[in-house]
């Protein structure tokens, strides 16, 4: 996420009338929202082959990638 859009979604949080400076706030950055995965991600977009799967875990970005997300 930019710098700028960041700045800017803060300066919204800010302008908001229940926003308080003495209150402590926590806010987490989060990217855009993604379904996931339906219909089903199929093993060939994961890897080359139609064998077992060769990893038992796979990043969150892999399988964006792998759903063409």
């Amino acid at each position: 996420m930019k710098v700028d859009k960041i700045d800017d979604m803060l300066l919204q949080i800010k302008k908001n009338e229940k926003y308080n400076e003495e209150t402590s706030l926590i806010l987490l950055l989060l990217g855009k929202p993604r379904m996931l995965f339906n219909p089903p991600i199929e093993k060939e977009n994961l890897q080359k082959g139609k064998g077992w799967l060769s990893k038992k875990y796979y990043e969150c970005e892999e399988l964006f990638n792998a759903a063409k997300l």
